[in-house]
């Protein structure tokens, strides 16, 4: 079986199972909304695969909660890693931003219009889908690459991932009132069977 490959798009216009090449992406590139000059794509990656080490070791919180003591670790793991002195308080941001990532991702996959490719988390969609999306929702521009980190988010933010198991109340009483309890806010929902993602959650 030959493996699906992303840089080409199936067009079922033609009727007769050929092949045509993807058009050329229309809307930007979706590293342009996830890092700066201060979080780099290298820092992003360190603090993710701190907080998937966390989820594997059952750290976390079943649907993406995470501990104080668990984002304490995990930003003096990045600090340490990347020689850096972020704060909890700002790591928190991080950590919704990636929360927002696993959710406008998972949103993606649910699109009717999206074509997926389950080996290196690619998807493919027509050019105006893409720009009605990233309209609205600015970290869904996923039309140049896919997102290689797929199943790090999963496991950290699945709801009912077997990797994420519930864990008793924090015990941490340091004195960094920046640390608190991470709540998973319900962004998507879904209607008539098809998840969504409220306007005013964006």
């Amino acid at each position: 079986m030959t493996r699906f490959n992303p840089s080409i798009a199936f067009s079922a216009a033609n009727g007769n199972g050929n092949y045509v090449p993807k058009p050329a992406p229309s809307t930007p590139c979706q590293q342009r909304f996830l890092y700066t000059s201060v979080w780099t794509a290298a820092h992003d990656q360190v603090f993710l695969d701190c907080l998937w080490d966390l989820a594997m070791a059952g750290k976390l919180e079943e649907g993406g909660v995470i501990p104080p003591e668990a984002l304490k670790r995990a930003t003096e793991q990045t600090n340490l890693i990347m020689k850096e002195s972020f704060t909890c308080s700002q790591n928190r941001h991080r950590v919704e931003k990636l929360r927002d990532r696993y959710e406008i991702f998972r949103y993606l996959l649910s699109c009717p219009e999206v074509i997926s490719d389950r080996w290196d988390n690619t998807i493919i969609a027509p050019s105006d889908f893409w720009e009605r999306v990233t309209k609205t929702y600015p970290l869904a521009a996923y039309e140049h690459y896919g997102d290689p980190n797929w199943s790090a988010l999963l496991a950290i933010f699945g709801p009912s991932n077997p990797s994420v198991h519930a864990s008793s109340s924090s015990s941490y009483e340091g004195n960094d009132n920046e640390v608190e309890k991470i709540e998973r806010p319900d962004r998507i929902v879904e209607i008539d069977g098809v998840l969504q993602i409220p306007s005013d959650s964006a």
